[in-house]
């Protein structure tokens, strides 16, 4: 399992990115960004981090606006909350900056990786994948939606075989279950493999979801063997 304490903690223009290295030279090639819902921060992310094997590089931003009343969030405060699409997509293009700037300094391959949202993080883990598909080998989204308006990027055979993982709670007050309904129809027209783990819990992932997530992080995942002759 992954252990807290070796994490890295690095500043990016007044933000932080928290770095979890692999902890063996036999590790998984593909990096795995976790994103934070609202109101968190590059901490937030550690309850599911913890939990994953410590066999690739896990990185953790915090999100770049401030939020009301407290915290970080993906995209800046709109009179329509969730935020529009529109406002989704400024924000993932940025992200994609950052994320190459953050590969680079780490010396890491740029793509593809694994992306990892919970809530406001997993609508722009689900925009990001929309928009950049040939970035991304694996989507999961966690008690997530996505944004009014992202319909209309969804086009059939735009995600084809895309590995999808979803968990999601019946009882979801912040994310109802039904904003689930509406982007699996729109998943799978656009071609997504996906892999959906549903519980009767709240905002949050349950045990079984976790366990179910892991798996589906460790298959058919690349990996750097190390040869020390």
């Amino acid at each position: 399992m992954v252990a807290l304490e070796h994490a890295h903690l690095y500043p990016f223009e007044n933000r932080v990115l928290k770095v979890f290295p692999p902890q063996s030279d036999d590790h998984f090639a593909t990096p795995l960004l976790v994103l934070h819902g609202w109101t968190g921060d590059e901490h937030s992310m550690d309850i599911f981090i913890r939990r994953l094997p410590a066999t690739r590089w896990i990185l953790a931003p915090r999100a770049p606006f401030p939020a009301e009343p407290g915290g970080y969030a993906w995209v800046p405060p709109t009179p329509e909350r969730p935020a529009p699409w529109e406002i989704f997509v400024q924000s993932a293009l940025k992200l994609k900056n950052d994320l190459e700037n953050w590969l680079a300094h780490l010396s890491l391959s740029k793509v593809p990786i694994d992306i990892m949202g919970f809530s406001q993080g997993a609508a722009m883990a689900l925009t990001f994948t929309i928009l950049f598909p040939e970035h991304v080998n694996r989507l999961i989204i966690l008690s997530g939606f996505l944004p009014r308006g992202g319909t209309k990027a969804l086009r059939p055979g735009s995600l084809s075989g895309k590995p999808v993982f979803i968990a999601h709670g019946y009882e979801d007050d912040i994310v109802p279950f039904e904003r689930v309904r509406e982007y699996l129809e729109w998943l799978e027209i656009a071609g997504a493999n996906i892999q959906a783990c549903l519980d009767h819990v709240g905002h949050r992932v349950s045990a079984n979801c976790l366990q179910a997530m892991r798996e589906f992080l460790d298959t058919n995942t690349p990996k750097i063997t190390s040869d020390n002759g």
